[in-house]
């Protein structure tokens, strides 16, 4: 089963990249239309901008699906690359933020960037603030960054929004780094407390 999901992983994966190399080619054939209009050469103005919109739909839909199976530890780095795009074209929708910010705060150590992934992930938190593991991100690039009080209250909200969030169970994730901030701010009880949690929802 292992080996059906990865080959179906990489089928999807060159599927979503085909697409995108398709829509980029069409891209450029829409701007040289353009300019052929910008000529006098009638090519219908409305037929070009439905075009234009059909081919980004179709890029945004494939660089969707792309960053996410790359993320995922395939290739950290050409999925941040998609994640920045996607921002560019589709007006920083909060997933793609929060996926983003996520990369920045604990991808390889090449990408990692605490302070832009602070202002991603508030940015994601700031258009859907009932998705508890936008908050997480949030906490989580806030501890990398080494504002450990600030993370403290964020990675709280979270916690409490996990409970009622049922996208979001994952709360060792939360735990973690909890205990990083509290044994930063010299509270060991609390940090061993932290870990011992986390321990105790992996084994469950």
């Amino acid at each position: 089963a292992k080996l059906n999901a990865t080959a179906d992983a990489n089928l999807a994966l060159a599927d979503y990249s085909r697409v995108i190399e398709l829509c980029d080619a069409a891209g450029l054939s829409l701007v040289r239309v353009a300019a052929w209009n910008g000529l006098g050469i009638d090519m219908t103005p409305l037929l070009l901008a439905l075009a234009r919109e059909q081919v980004e739909s179709e890029l945004i839909q494939a660089l969707v699906g792309r960053s996410d199976l790359l993320a995922a530890g395939r290739d950290p780095t050409q999925a941040a690359s998609d994640f920045e795009r996607l921002i560019t074209l589709h007006h920083s929708p909060p997933n793609v933020c929060n996926g983003l910010a996520w990369l920045l705060s604990v991808g390889p150590q090449s990408l990692r960037n605490p302070q832009r992934a602070i202002e991603l992930a508030q940015m994601a938190v700031k258009r859907v603030p009932a998705q508890a593991g936008y908050w997480n991100t949030l906490g989580v690039a806030l501890t990398q960054a080494g504002q450990y009080e600030q993370a403290v209250v964020t990675l709280h909200n979270s916690l409490l929004l996990s409970q009622v969030d049922p996208r979001w169970e994952l709360s060792a994730l939360d735990w973690l780094p909890l205990a990083i901030c509290f044994h930063h701010l010299g509270e060991p009880d609390k940090a061993r407390t932290c870990l011992d949690r986390a321990e105790a929802w992996a084994n469950t």
